[in-house]
């Protein structure tokens, strides 16, 4: 009895993807609440009333600007501000 493999299909046809790690910074704001924004990226920030509603929305802006601008990510880098709480994001993008 013959047996067949079946052919890779997983490599083939699939789209190329890259990790990107970025850093979220996020401050307490003066009016109450949290900001929040990526250190990689122009215009990638985000509020919130509370730490936890600022994370769930800067992920909320996160994924919109994949769909949008994918490579707006990684554009810059800049130093964090002083006392702020970070937390790297590893985001997967199309090649």
């Amino acid at each position: 009895m013959t047996t067949t493999r079946p052919k890779d299909r997983g490599r083939r046809g699939r789209r190329k993807s890259r990790t990107v790690v970025l850093t979220a910074a996020y401050l307490p704001a003066g009016e109450g609440g949290y900001t929040v924004e990526v250190l990689e990226a122009v215009g990638v920030h985000s509020q919130g009333e509370t730490f936890d509603d600022a994370r769930e929305n800067l992920h909320e802006v996160v994924a919109l600007m994949l769909e949008e601008a994918p490579r707006q990510f990684a554009m810059r880098k800049t130093s964090p501000p002083p006392g702020a709480l970070l937390e790297r994001l590893f985001v997967v993008l199309p090649a």
